[in-house]
């Protein structure tokens, strides 16, 4: 939990800065080593860095949920593991099977930690609606606005974790 408490809490100008690095570090590394391995390495990287921080937001706000699934939190790694499998056996990542299955995994983890962000938020006094958890997790999608625009949101949740 600490882990996923410091990353959580993670300054939003940090959280941008490794979203821009992980966004631009694919393309230099595919030209330096074009092996299947490395390209398999760079895409886990790449979906790592992209789902490390939502998974964090996640096991935050779950610790003051009564009841999340325990299997829950190693649904943010299957991005990673699907991509390097992809890469690694050369299969296509554009408008696949495999890129549907990345992205529909990617986006039920962003789903699950949208729905525990707005659940566990001390501040809110009904239940989440739907609409709020969409935005929410549009906001995680695009952490560059979403990790200024949550701050607050994370904050309250952590400390009330930490109460």
């Amino acid at each position: 939990m600490t882990v996923a408490r410091r990353i959580a809490l993670l300054h939003p100008a940090v959280v941008t800065l490794v979203m821009v690095i992980a966004a631009v570090a694919p393309g230099p590394l595919a030209v330096l080593a074009p092996s299947p391995l490395v390209l398999g390495l760079g895409m886990a990287l790449l979906l790592t860095l992209t789902c490390i921080w939502p998974w964090a937001i996640y096991v935050v706000s779950a610790a003051r949920l009564p009841s999340s699934p325990a299997h829950a939190p190693w649904l943010f790694a299957a991005p990673p593991i699907l991509g390097f499998i992809a890469k690694a056996a050369g299969l296509s990542t554009q408008n696949s099977p495999m890129a549907f299955l990345i992205l529909g995994t990617l986006g039920l983890g962003l789903w699950l930690a949208a729905q525990a962000l707005e659940q566990a938020d001390p501040a809110k006094t009904t239940p989440p609606t739907t609409g709020r958890i969409a935005t929410t997790m549009l906001l995680l999608m695009l952490p560059i606005i979403g990790a200024w625009m949550l701050r607050i949101r994370i904050l309250r949740v952590a400390a009330s974790v930490a109460a």
